[in-house]
């Protein structure tokens, strides 16, 4: 139990300063998303400063492991969720975490999570249309606390709905669902291309309507 509440408590973290939104499950990487694919450790949160409160805490020694996609892993992008787990670790100085980082993209995290649920991550980034297949086969928690307030309070409507299910929340959004298309201005007016059924409607567009991003 007290693995999945550090478990809870870091996602928050994790999504901090990011845009409030869901999961692409198109920008994940092109890895073969695996748990054991590419996985270091490391060790943190036994010398830093604590944070308000964190003096109070019970002292905890765990490890958690956790996926991303690859390039959040990489030195070129400042190593983003390595610096998301040491930044949590610092924060709360009582907790001794040891980090046990794997490779799974957003994408992937339903098909990877559901075949071994058990041997999965504590903490996994997912895109929202896999929220109720992950609910289905018991791989993700309910958020819930200051953790789900949070959620509530930094997000719109919309958004909180894209990761709840009958009222309960399940993740914490850390980007926007986005696409942009390219038009003919020979083709479409500028109020046509306003709204996407009206485009669709002059049959001169190509769209994969079935597509779940739609």
């Amino acid at each position: 139990m007290k693995k999945k509440v550090v478990s809870i408590m870091m996602t928050a973290a994790l999504a901090a300063g990011m845009l409030a939104g869901c999961g692409n499950s198109d920008s994940g990487s092109s890895n073969a998303a695996s748990g054991n694919d590419s996985k270091s450790t490391s060790e943190a949160g036994s010398t830093s400063a604590s944070a308000s409160g964190a003096a109070e805490e019970e002292e905890i020694t765990t490890t958690l492991t956790v996926w991303s996609p690859s390039e959040d892993q990489a030195s070129d992008s400042g190593e983003w969720l390595q610096t998301m787990c040491n930044q949590f670790a610092e924060e709360h100085p009582s907790w001794h975490i040891t980090f046990d980082y794997g490779v799974c993209a957003e994408s992937d995290a339903k098909d990877t999570v559901t075949q071994d649920v058990e041997g999965a991550a504590d903490v996994y980034m997912f895109a929202n249309d896999n929220l109720t297949s992950l609910i289905a086969a018991n791989g993700i928690s309910k958020l819930g606390g200051q953790t789900a307030e949070d959620v509530k309070k930094n997000n719109s409507q919309a958004i909180v709905d894209s990761v709840s299910v009958d009222g309960d929340i399940y993740g914490v959004p850390f980007t926007t669902n986005t696409w942009f298309m390219y038009y003919d201005k020979s083709a479409f007016t500028e109020d046509e291309v306003k709204n996407l059924d009206t485009m669709i409607a002059k049959d001169k567009i190509s769209f994969p309507i079935t597509n779940s991003w739609y």
